[in-house]
């Protein structure tokens, strides 16, 4: 996994209010916001969301910036305003790079689905930093959506992302 690859997440209790601090201090300025269903795997559940998230328009590393969701085993701030949530990187075939983080003693703790329900990404807990691989398939509809400010198309491209394995 290399840097240049990578975003990093936080989590925060009120994305329009994270986002006006994070503009203040950092002089960051953030997409269109997306709003869209979620469905992750978590242990044998399924839980099931609407996430509200936005993405730095400086990067990469770029800044993604998730809202929480009421009763979330995943999307949750912990109480805190704003925190630390993963480092995302892309990779060619999560399924294979999530099983490589499995086998060095560090097994799924959530994963997105797809609409085949394959995982489009998933978390894995590497000593208590939340590592996240991503399927390099929604790369460009992240950064698109980075560079240009618009959501336009870019959620209907994550919902697919995440190969059959």
């Amino acid at each position: 996994m290399d840097m240049r690859d990578a975003h990093i997440g936080i989590q925060v209790d009120n994305l329009p209010d994270a986002c006006a601090l994070l503009e203040r201090l950092l002089g960051l300025t953030f997409a269109e916001p997306i709003s869209w269903p979620i469905r992750v795997r978590v242990g044998d559940e399924i839980e099931k969301s609407v996430g509200r998230f936005t993405v730095s328009r400086q990067g990469p590393p770029y800044l993604e910036v998730t809202e929480n969701v009421e009763g979330s085993k995943v999307w949750h701030s912990d109480g805190q305003a704003l925190a630390f949530h993963h480092i995302g990187f892309w990779v060619e075939d999560v399924e294979a790079a999530s099983q490589a983080l499995t086998d060095a003693g560090f097994p799924v703790e959530a994963g997105g689905l797809n609409d085949s329900d394959h995982y489009r990404y998933t978390y894995h807990n590497v000593g208590g930093l939340r590592v996240e691989v991503c399927d390099a398939g929604a790369r460009a509809a992240f950064e698109r959506w980075a560079t240009t400010g618009s959501a336009e198309g870019a959620s209907d491209e994550f919902s697919r992302s995440g190969a059959a394995s």
